[in-house]
């Protein structure tokens, strides 16, 4: 089967813009937290902005397809893999800075910052505001790109600013710029690489802030799986409904496809026993859908991205 979508001397003017090697018909599926995955049909690491502008102005003059894969912790990649070039941020973009001001902490974060890290550290000092992303396993720029949110709290209440590499070069966004929904950024952002971000937090006693996350981190634990790959929540929580309910109400849980099962403790996770192929995960997604629909009349959006 033919993967590349670059001829020789593309992929030559590839190598040259990089730091890092170029990985080519790279598997996927150690790039994703579900563990499942074909190859992209390269797969590179970008280090800086300036980095990052070439290669943005390379795609679109080429017209090739490309993607941020940051964790791949809200990642379903096909058996066939991805015609296209999977980006992964590192170096200065996993590097943050904090500025206490008079009335707020500033903190300025690169895309590829870990939202677990980030959480962290900044319980550690008393920081209050990320106390929601704990035990959200991603990026901060993914966290961006989806909005991602839990316990009454999302990244758009937070942001302050936003950098981004569009095919103009680098541009920043204020957040009364963007108009963020349940789940999903503004469109602006669709066509952009997301390379950093300004957060707006408070300065709060350290016991109180650490405390809060504890009890998340705790609450995550008791309802969510652990021990197998999976990809987070699966679904969408439709209005005034939760997926997860919606699913265990139609007795899909532990309902299996493959090696791909609905988790036994909380219906809105799909895990991979261990061998299970996006095939397995697509078809049981489609299933859940279909049974769910005919039993509440509810169609489920999948929250998960499939590439």
């Amino acid at each position: 089967m033919k993967r590349y979508s670059m001829n020789e001397l593309q992929k030559n003017e590839l190598r040259a813009l990089l730091k890092h090697p170029v990985q080519w018909n790279c598997p996927l599926r150690s790039y994703t937290s579900f563990g499942i995955g074909g190859p992209a049909d390269a797969l590179v690491q970008v280090e800086s902005v300036g980095e990052l502008e070439k290669l943005f102005l390379f795609l679109v003059e080429n017209q090739l397809n490309w993607r941020v894969i940051g964790r791949g912790t809200n990642l379903l990649v096909r058996d066939e893999g991805f015609a296209g070039i999977a980006i992964v941020l590192t170096g200065g973009f996993k590097e943050y800075e904090c500025e206490v001001g008079e009335d707020a902490v500033y903190l300025k974060a690169g895309a590829g910052c870990s939202l677990t890290r980030l959480s962290g550290e900044c319980a550690a000092q008393g920081f209050s505001g990320l106390e929601f992303t704990v035990g959200i396993p991603g990026t901060l720029g993914g966290a961006i790109f989806m909005n991602a949110g839990a316990w009454g709290g999302s990244i758009s209440d937070v942001l302050l600013s936003l950098d981004v590499v569009n095919r103009e070069g680098r541009k920043t966004y204020e957040r009364e710029q963007l108009s963020f929904s349940y789940r999903k950024a503004d469109t602006l952002v669709e066509h952009c690489v997301v390379v950093g971000a300004v957060l707006r937090l408070c300065q709060k006693k350290r016991e109180e802030v650490e405390a809060v996350c504890r009890g998340y981190r705790e609450r995550r634990n008791q309802l969510q799986p652990g021990g197998y790959g999976s990809a987070g929540s699966i679904f969408k929580n439709p209005e005034g409904h939760s997926a997860g309910r919606l699913i265990e109400a139609s007795g899909l849980k532990g309902v299996m496809v493959g090696d791909a099962q609905v988790s036994e403790k909380h219906a809105n996770f799909i895990i991979n026993r261990g061998m299970a192929s996006a095939g397995d995960v697509l078809d049981l997604i489609a299933h859940i859908q279909g049974k769910v629909e005919k039993d509440s009349g509810i169609k489920l959006d999948p929250e998960v991205h499939i590439l």
